[in-house]
């Protein structure tokens, strides 16, 4: 609707300032007009005469009344021979008033022959390629010829679309019947192959897609798409469906439309109800009086390049850094691999089965299994294999023993008692115990971690559409400030200060665009898979009036200052009684106590162990008669260290210093999970009620802004005021959309701090939740210890 108002205002002031004029000596007002429109040929791909009828009945006053004429007379039938000819026709006619001209091929017969009465070409002309027609001033040149010239040039189309494709071959889709005259414009493509160092072969077009496409040569890759007045709108489609299937890269001389139906690239909008009322506004001020080369011939099409995402997939473009940020794109989810859908508890779900951190936590789980296991292992028999050889020389022996050796046994060891082992296994089972708790705290870490990188991440992906946002109403601006400049409300600096400000806000969006793929890359990193998978989160809109933990269970703690307290308080007592840190230590402290114990048994209790050992002498030099070969020994053997240099002890010592340590340690953790929690419950008490109030300065400064363009519009307020009021929507709406992802991430702490994650859990349990924190409640108010102190 804006869009709407702003041309309106546009074509008023233009009908304005050509009515003010006056009219020319030779000319009279007419009441009624007849209206010859002269073709070069049927149109159905092109024809805007019925635009420009509408437009024009539009404009008459009561009393006035207008007459169209065609007929074969008027019809060049696609025969340059005869575009004289058609138009002799109609000057020579007395009842015809006015001449309408659509086409190039009569619009050149108008130029070069003399006019008797106004002619008015509806075709657009190009600064640099339709130079045909002379104009000076914004004015025709040529007497009783009106015409109309768009800014935007051919060669900034050539320029793009040889950045885009880097081929020296444009081949040009144009009409048999404009590529037979191109005489006509032969310097202006001289100029366009010298500057752009490219060659320019042309496809001919009549009125079937498929003979044009039939005629390809296998080295055709880039396409410039003429107009095509022939082809109507479905065979025309048809043309660049043919292309793409080829993997040929297309860009359209027309206009965005052309993207629309599957062309690569083009970069002028569709503007043919823009150009119908120039035209109709041309046609109605010579009725008036006003003589055609009065008649302004600028038409204000501004430019920008769009890409059709599925067709460069197709053909095979990849566009640049610097086209992705400046360019529009049609369906840009196919320039990119495709997204998957993801929501919180997917995240959770993927990071449970792949981080790393989880993994390395398991693995910690089973070397501490493994480890139980050898402690395990000393309590049972030990049993060992032995080989020896050996040369004894003791006098006053020989002939009783023997020389040398060579022998062969076993030996059976097996515990009677030992309390250092026993305790040793015992504490290893404990410690096994503390691995399971470790991998528990290491999980709440890795979900806390995960759903504030989800949150982290939906909120670039916010920003970043807040900016492109802010981008898209930026270039709006612009082209209204350009708007104003043709209709005299304000100079030139306006445009310069809004193209400043398209440049800023697109270096910004460019950052935006980094920090959302680096916020991409943190979660898949701590989802632990490929870092190059993109994602469609789930976007979570916080209802300001719920507390979303436990499905707004615990909105009654937040009516006042003293719930509040009392809510502190009980999650405290529940985030220390279900803290895995503090089972980690607790398991850690429960095996160094049997390590505690057990150094002060060493200072009465022995070591038994049950030996035998069987020996087989292999080989004796010399031989012994009468002496067996083989030999055992068993017994049960008692030890008691009598003096060990202290280090009895100096171990008890040590052990108890442990035992000193991990007390500390416990009371040290109870004191960071409290206050973690306590610290995490204030911070979403402070940012819940912010989105509501930023969401209401959001909507304000909306509505200010959508007041302030109006008047920018209307001429009554300067573009400092206008960009002021931009830059507080701005402003506010990227504080709305971070304070509700702020807020989520601050969720996610305190469930972290209370190692509850709402979205593992079911209904039944988020009730059990509530109740269990309403107990938690009466305890910490019931007058005990401190919550959780050992």
């Amino acid at each position: 609707m804006r869009r709407n108002l702003l041309v309106a205002l546009a074509l008023v002031l233009l009908a304005g300032s050509v009515g003010a004029q006056g009219t020319p000596v030779g000319s009279a007002k007419q009441k009624s007009a007849t209206i010859a429109v002269v073709r070069d040929g049927p149109s159905p791909g092109t024809d805007i005469t019925p635009l420009i009828r509408q437009e024009l009945e539009a404009l008459l006053s009561d009393g006035e009344s207008v007459t169209f004429r065609e007929g074969a007379e008027f019809d060049a039938a696609w025969d340059a021979s005869r575009a004289g000819d058609v138009l002799a026709n109609a000057l020579a006619d007395p009842e015809i008033d006015i001449v309408l001209v659509p086409g190039t091929l009569v619009g050149v017969a108008a130029l070069l022959g003399e006019l008797t009465k106004p002619v008015v070409s509806s075709f657009p002309q190009r600064f640099d390629l339709y130079g045909v027609f002379d104009h000076e001033n914004d004015r025709s040149l040529k007497p009783n010829l009106g015409f109309v010239l768009i800014r935007h040039r051919t060669l900034s189309d050539l320029e793009t679309f040889l950045e885009m494709v880097q081929e020296p071959t444009i081949h040009v889709a144009l009409e048999e019947e404009y590529i037979e005259n191109l005489h006509v414009i032969e310097k202006e493509i001289a100029t366009f192959e010298r500057l752009l160092e490219i060659e320019f072969r042309f496809i001919p077009v009549t009125d079937s897609a498929e003979d044009a496409l039939a005629g390809l040569s296998e080295d055709v890759k880039a396409v410039f798409l003429a107009r095509t007045p022939r082809l109507d709108v479905a065979e025309r489609k048809r043309l660049i469906e043919g292309f793409n299937q080829r993997g040929i890269a297309t860009f359209s001389h027309i206009g965005h439309e052309d993207v629309r139906a599957g062309a690569l690239a083009a970069h002028t909008p569709k503007f043919d109800m823009f150009l119908a009322r120039r035209v109709a506004i041309n046609l109605h001020e010579i009725m008036r009086g006003v003589s055609p080369n009065d008649l302004p011939v600028q038409l204000p099409v501004e430019a920008r390049l769009m890409i059709n995402g599925r067709t460069a997939r197709q053909v095979g473009y990849s566009p640049g850094r610097g086209t992705l940020v400046s360019a529009k794109f049609l369906h840009p989810e196919d320039l990119l691999d495709p997204e998957q859908p993801l929501n919180l508890s997917g995240a959770f779900e993927i990071a449970g089965e792949n981080n790393q951190n989880l993994k390395v936590a398991t693995q910690e789980i089973e070397t501490a299994s493994r480890s139980r296991l050898v402690s395990r292992s000393t309590l049972y028999p030990q049993l060992f294999a032995a080989a020896r050889g050996q040369t004894v020389r003791i006098p006053g022996l020989q002939g009783f023993i023997p020389d040398s050796t060579g022998s062969a046994g076993l030996a059976l060891n097996q515990i009677v008692y030992d309390d250092r082992k026993v305790s040793d296994f015992k504490a290893s089972g404990r410690l096994l115990d503390s691995t399971r708790e470790a991998w528990e705290l290491q999980r709440m870490d890795v979900l806390g971690e995960t759903g504030k990188a989800y949150y982290r991440y939906v909120l670039e992906r916010t920003l970043l559409r807040v900016q492109r946002d802010n981008l898209r109403i930026t270039r709006q601006n612009l082209r209204l400030a350009q708007v104003r400049v043709e209709a005299g409300f304000s100079g030139k600096d306006e445009v310069f200060r809004w193209e400043s400000e398209v440049a800023k806000r697109t270096g910004e969006m460019i950052l935006q665009e980094a920090e959302l793929e680096s916020a991409r890359v943190v979660l898949n990193q701590i989802l632990g898979i490929d870092q190059e998978t993109r994602w469609a989160p789930e976007e979570r809109e916080v209802d300001p009036k719920v507390f979303p933990l436990a499905d707004g269970g615990l909105d009654s703690y937040l009516e006042s200052m003293a719930s509040m307290a009392r809510l502190r308080d009980a999650l405290v007592v529940v985030a220390l009684e279900d803290a895995p840190e503090m089972r980690v230590l607790r398991e850690q402290m429960a095996a160094i106590e049997i390590h505690h114990r057990q150094r002060k048994r060493t200072r009465y209790l022995p070591v038994f162990n049950l030996a035998a050992d069987w020996n087989y002498d292999f080989y004796r030099s010399p031989q012994l008669q009468g002496v067996d070969n083989t030999s055992y020994i068993a017994g049960i053997y008692g030890t008691f260290p009598i003096f060990q240099g202290g280090a009895r002890k100096q171990g008890i010592k040590r052990v108890a210093s442990d035992v000193a340590r991990l007390q500390e340690q416990i009371e040290l953790t109870r004191q960071i999970v409290e206050r973690r929690t306590r610290t995490a419950l204030q911070r979403v008490a402070s940012s819940f009620p912010v989105i509501r109030l930023s969401k209401m300065a959001s909507e304000s400064a909306r509505k200010n802004f959508v007041v302030v363009q109006d008047k920018y519009t209307q001429g009554l307020v300067n573009v400092t005021d206008l960009l002021e009021a931009q830059n507080e929507t701005f402003v506010t709406d990227q504080a709305s959309s971070a304070s509700n992802y702020i807020f989520l991430q601050d969720l996610i702490e305190l469930q972290r701090s209370i190692s509850w994650f709402e979205d593992e859990k079911t209904a039944q349990e988020k009730v059990e939740f509530v109740l269990r924190i309403d107990q938690a409640r009466e305890r910490a108010s019931g007058g005990t210890a401190a919550p959780g102190r050992e």
